[in-house]
């Protein structure tokens, strides 16, 4: 049996309501059982390139940004040697091709920022450098319709190399940073941070002092909405004189920096996306600062405590300047383009950690009910190494993992198979899932006891 523990930092929600009020039982389980951290799936972890021949031409400073509503990955501008674009394309990950959308809308650019409004349907555009310097144009892009519309020439002042993400808890984009010309000149350094509510721009955190209550004015960093636990994170920049490598969360009303150790090295321009799957925010390259031409090509993940460095194989060439978004349809992160000192790269890359799952080869799970109380057994069957960990979850109203499930980690023995047991009083229709794999799900259909 597997041994039993309760892990407050680990309860699903449901878990943490029952074990308050109850004090005895840990969610609807009598086994304790709570949401293992997903170590194993780390050493499974790699980079693939997907190449369908038809993909934007090589550029470096674009903007993607993953829309959930139609199962695409839209990018838009970007630069190259020769110039800038002005081209909308996007990225269909379940058929792995790229297919041009539009090539009017926002003028040529780079530097700017794009994230998705999930409530509206719409892919929001700020700011960014064009031919006639920096900008303060918002745009959104409607997918079904196939155009841009200008939606405000107003908000924050003009910039570049700024960053954006949806926040989908309160329905706002949020935007920090950047360098503005606000001053005249290239500009200065920003460090205001900005919502849209997709009619007006609001300036929060008025008054915040920069580095104690908000971060220091920058450029070049990313920021990725973390969904399972209702923040903005943000990491890196170019920050002037200063030099860090702080990670900071905004949750709609305060900026809180956090200090994990060990953290990704200095760096600016490199890709960033919330995995919500797993519920990690992956970091892929970027370039250092005491030396402009350090590229990176390391890859890491935060959980919400710690930064923890991956050893992904294979894994993309160093670059910085490149764009990144999750795939939540398909499983994976996936990353285009960027620029390594001498040369801007056309590639699509994914980044998943699901490789596991090919070698997980069958899901048994049957119920008996009787005296009031339901049995669930569940049975994995793989082709894994004897010891490693996967992570079981019983559900009993959705064939899914959605945060309601109760977990428990199962270590795989000698013959590649492992085994999980729950008891409820709850009735409802029982289902088991793999939460390394997602889509791996078993109802398990319930008989009587003899």
């Amino acid at each position: 049996m597997i041994p039993t523990r309760i892990d407050a930092c680990l309860m699903t929600p449901r878990s943490r309501m029952v074990w308050s009020n109850a004090g005895i039982l840990l969610g609807f389980v009598i086994l304790t059982t709570y949401s293992a951290p997903r170590a194993s799936a780390q050493d499974d972890c790699g980079w693939q390139l997907q190449d369908d021949g038809s993909s934007p031409s090589p550029r470096s400073n674009h903007a993607m940004a993953f829309d959930s509503g139609r199962g695409v990955i839209v990018l838009f501008g970007g630069g190259d040697e020769n110039g800038l674009f002005g081209d909308t394309w996007e990225w269909n990950g379940t058929t792995t091709t790229w297919e041009l959308r539009a090539t009017t809308g926002p003028s040529p650019r780079f530097m700017h920022a794009l994230a998705y409004d999930s409530d509206r349907s719409r892919t929001v555009l700020f700011g960014g450098s064009d031919s006639q310097g920096l900008n303060r144009e918002t745009w959104e892009w409607n997918g079904t319709t196939t155009t841009w519309e200008l939606r405000a020439t107003t908000g924050p002042s003009p910039r570049y190399d700024h960053a954006m993400a949806y926040d989908s808890t309160r329905g706002v984009t949020v935007l920090f940073g950047g360098r503005d010309n606000e001053y005249g000149g290239e500009g200065e350094l920003d460090g205001q941070t900005w919502e849209w509510d997709g009619e007006l721009w609001t300036q929060r955190c008025v008054g915040c002092e920069p580095g104690v209550s908000s971060p220091s004015p920058r450029r070049g960093h990313r920021m990725a909405y973390d969904s399972a636990r209702g923040v903005t994170v943000m990491f890196g920049a170019e920050t002037g004189s200063e030099r860090d490598t702080q990670t900071w969360e905004w949750d709609g009303a305060v900026w809180t920096p956090q200090s994990p150790d060990p953290s990704p090295s200095l760096r600016f321009r490199f890709g960033l996306a919330y995995d919500s799957d797993r519920n990690v925010t992956v970091l892929f390259g970027g370039s250092d600062y005491d030396n402009y031409n350090g590229y990176k090509d390391d890859t890491w993940e935060w959980n919400g405590n710690v930064w923890t460095p991956q050893s992904p194989d294979p894994t993309p060439s160093a670059r910085r300047n490149v764009s990144m978004a999750y795939d939540s349809t398909n499983h994976v992160s996936v990353l285009f383009g960027g620029y390594d000192g001498t040369r801007h790269y056309g590639d699509t890359l994914e980044y998943s950690c699901g490789a596991i799952c090919n070698n997980v080869v069958g899901l048994k799970a049957k119920c008996k009910y009787g005296r009031g109380r339901f049995k669930v057994r569940a049975k994995v069957i793989t082709q894994l190494p004897e010891g490693t960990v996967l992570t079981l979850c019983l559900d009993l109203n959705e064939c899914d993992l959605n945060g309601n499930e109760a977990c428990q980690p199962v270590s795989i023995g000698p013959r590649g198979t492992s085994l999980a047991k729950w008891t409820t009083f709850e009735k409802g229709d029982p289902c088991v899932c793999v939460q390394e794999c997602p889509d791996l799900c078993r109802t398990a259909p319930c008989s009587p006891w003899p």
